[in-house]
């Protein structure tokens, strides 16, 4: 769960960055995937950073396979109240953690 709090938290930094850049995500997100795409074009645009804002969040693990995990999330309904709870996909590599997939 350290893992997605501290991935989340990066993200979130990315998007908060003035100027934003492209690859400050690259310690996040897995390369070469449909999530990576997704974030990169959103970068930048206005409001972004708070649908990316999981502070106070729980995480809970539900699965492990290997070197895979999904993670589940509580938003802080008393921080954000009409937050949804997500799914995280993480992959681990030689460079560590990765966000793979994210569920809303």
């Amino acid at each position: 769960m350290d893992a997605a709090r501290a991935l989340l938290d990066a993200r979130l930094a990315c998007f908060s960055a003035t100027p934003t850049e492209a690859s400050c995500l690259g310690g996040v997100l897995e390369p070469r995937t449909g999530l990576g795409t997704d974030e990169l074009a959103a970068l930048g645009r206005a409001g972004a950073p708070a649908e990316r804002d999981y502070t106070g969040a729980t995480f809970a693990l539900v699965e492990r396979w290997g070197d895979a995990a999904l993670i589940a999330v509580a938003p802080d309904t008393s921080r954000t109240p009409k937050s949804e709870p997500a799914s995280l996909l993480l992959v681990r590599s030689e460079a560590g953690w990765r966000l793979r997939a994210v569920f809303p």
